[in-house]
């Protein structure tokens, strides 16, 4: 478990900070436990990545439909000049 856990950490770190290593962690041999942690970070390094993209996107697309449910609302509005 200690060697699975110093991989885990091990392998997110380089996800976030050296990608290009991280890459080449699929197809190492053996299996061990700290490999298996260290595919296992990059996995979730990517995973949180992928979430955030997801948040922020939607984020965006919510910001979107308000500005344009804005944009009709002034349309509507009579113009008092």
């Amino acid at each position: 478990p200690q060697d699975y856990q110093k991989g885990f950490n091990e392998g997110y770190l380089l996800a976030k900070h050296r990608p290009d290593i991280s890459d080449g962690l699929k197809g190492l041999h053996p299996h061990t436990p700290r490999l298996e942690g260290m595919k296992d970070g990059k996995t979730e390094y990517e995973y949180e990545c992928l979430k955030q993209k997801e948040a922020l996107q939607n984020k965006n697309a919510r910001n979107q439909e308000r500005d344009m449910a804005l944009d009709v609302e002034n349309d509507l509005e009579p113009d008092l000049d």
